[in-house]
């Protein structure tokens, strides 16, 4: 299967108001403890993350792994460019960048002592956040795992990610699905979509151009198991 569109392709449709009648528009589910292979609200709280299902170049199966070890490779400059597109309300630019980035959140580091501001790239955990939409060119059954015990194929949506050459044409304001606001689950598992009282955003970062891990294997897109959508 090849990789996921060039979001270039409905830039212009969508900021015209309109989807292409090819692509389909979904709503990721907040993580409920109750939805096989998503993974339960921690007691304390936690970051609504919904992890993707990884196809690589040259394997079969789609399975869907955890963020944490799985990661893009995101470069210094391309850090930059999450920091760019914060907007100062509420927190600082620097205080939002660190909320995105450390232990135990969607961004972390190579290193100990490492920081957004100066390390040479961080981590992007291979996941999206509840309550934030994405757009699809595909929907098919797929072979591999959704973390469901016995399962070894499932329905999924691929996903139309951010890509390098959308930059600086695309924004949060104007082509939301390409990018997610930082979510939330609080205990008692009630939901948040502005965990620090005003929007945070980060790009869907398409892995055809940004490196999986190491570089070992190529990754071409990232899929969703359609349980974990609304």
């Amino acid at each position: 299967m090849e990789g996921s569109i060039d979001a270039r392709l409905f830039i212009s449709s969508l900021a015209d108001g309109g989807i292409p009648s090819d692509l389909q528009e979904y709503t990721l589910k907040w993580p409920d403890g109750e939805t096989p292979g998503m993974a339960s609200p921690a007691p304390t709280g936690n970051f609504a993350v919904v992890p993707f299902g990884l196809q690589f170049d040259g394997e079969e199966k789609i399975d869907v792994l955890t963020a944490v070890g799985n990661w893009l490779k995101i470069p210094h400059e391309d850090v930059m460019y999450l920091k760019s597109l914060q907007i100062q309300e509420g927190l600082t630019v620097d205080q939002k960048m660190n909320k995105w980035c450390g232990d135990d959140r969607p961004y972390f580091y190579e290193n100990e002592g490492d920081h957004w501001s100066s390390a040479s790239f961080i981590r992007f955990g291979t996941a999206g956040l509840g309550g934030n939409k994405i757009l699809s060119d595909k929907c098919q059954v797929v072979k591999g795992s959704n973390r469901v015990d016995g399962v070894t194929e499932y329905e999924a949506v691929r996903i139309v990610g951010f890509r390098r050459s959308d930059m600086g044409v695309a924004t949060p304001q104007s082509h939301r699905q390409l990018f997610h606001t930082l979510s939330s689950v609080r205990p008692g598992g009630a939901h948040v979509d502005c965990p620090f009282g005003c929007q945070t955003y980060t790009p869907i970062w398409d892995p055809r151009d940004w490196q999986w891990k190491n570089g070992s294997k190529k990754l071409l897109a990232f899929w969703l198991p359609v349980s974990f959508l609304e």
